[in-house]
């Protein structure tokens, strides 16, 4: 028996990080207030652990989670362009 590969171009990893978003959050963990840190203007969108969206920010710098309870989520900020992307995750506690 015998195989054959066929190597496919602009399909790695080097792909992935071109279209990924440069951004960061803090603080983390957080109990109020989420800061986002972008060159670009950003939207983004807060997600339960289980995959429902919570809250949708355009044109984020900061936003308020002091609505949501004690726990994981996932934030997805995407360009205003819609072009690049990332998902970070954050944790939110009580005060």
């Amino acid at each position: 028996d015998t195989a054959s590969f066929k190597t496919l171009q602009g399909t790695g990893i080097f792909q992935a990080q071109r279209n990924e978003l440069q951004v960061s959050i803090s603080p983390n963990p957080a109990t109020d207030m989420v800061t986002l840190h972008s060159r670009l203007a950003v939207n983004a969108a807060v997600y339960g652990i289980e995959g429902r969206e919570l809250l949708k920010v355009t044109n984020a710098t900061r936003i308020n989670i002091a609505a949501l309870p004690a726990g994981i989520y996932l934030l997805k900020v995407t360009d205003t362009t819609g072009g690049k992307q990332t998902t970070l995750r954050f944790t939110k506690h009580n005060q």
